[in-house]
């Protein structure tokens, strides 16, 4: 087995662990319980190719136990908006509102537009990690390219739409299209700074993929923890 290959191994036990140990630590849960456990049932959706539930609370932090901010998460717009200002003062106030790859539009995040647009190539089957944000320090700079999808057995693409605004800060970028026809660069995954928290969006297509892909099941941990 190649060493990096190892490498890879030996870092999903440890994130296991750590996931474990962090929810007997603020829930007091015992490993039994922890099927019942948002993060853990999230991030097992996503292994098994399913999307990830909507407007899920995921981890709530008791005191300063450990640096887990709470999250909640989006897979429909519409769940956002039901109960927009709600969901926006709970990011004011320190949780990270996560919206995971939503349709080509127009939206509102936190009183910001952000649209949203198909790829005006083809799918794209890999992104550019050089953006020094805390999520993808330490990724190899081919991490994020060719990953295997389980539901078509096959390498399959990553991302089909990008996004481009000044008020998120770029995790993963590629490059689109804009208005004009014009070529330049666009994010697959940013983070608007919020008040004390902050809306993520991310259009990397996780599903399917943190199983079989090791750097997808950490990217997607890091998202959720840091």
């Amino acid at each position: 087995m190649p060493l990096r290959v190892r490498q890879f191994a030996v870092m999903l036990v440890i994130v296991s662990f750590v996931l474990i140990a962090a929810h007997s630590h603020l829930f007091d849960e015992k490993p039994s319980e922890q099927g019942s456990c948002p993060c853990c049932q999230w991030l097992q959706s996503l292994s098994q190719g399913e999307s990830a539930p909507a407007s899920l609370v995921v981890v709530e932090v008791v005191g300063d136990a450990l640096p887990l901010p709470a999250c909640v998460l989006f897979d429909r717009y519409e769940d956002y908006v039901d109960d927009k200002e709600r969901y926006d003062r709970m990011a004011e106030e320190g949780k990270k509102l996560i919206f995971l790859d939503l349709p080509a539009g127009e939206y509102t995040l936190h009183h910001k537009t952000v649209n949203i647009q198909k790829s005006g190539m083809l799918p794209m089957h890999f992104l550019s990690r050089d953006t020094g944000h805390r999520w993808v320090r330490g990724f190899h700079r081919k991490a994020f390219r060719y990953w295997y999808d389980r539901a078509q057995d096959r390498i399959a693409a990553i991302c089909d739409h990008t996004f481009v605004s000044e008020r998120f800060i770029p995790v993963l970028t590629s490059g689109n299209t804009d208005r004009r026809g014009e070529w330049g660069k666009a994010m697959a995954a940013g983070e608007m700074p919020v008040g004390k928290g902050s809306v993520v969006l991310c259009q990397v297509k996780l599903a399917g993929r943190v199983h079989e892909n090791p750097v997808a099941m950490r990217f997607a941990v890091r998202m959720l923890t840091e």
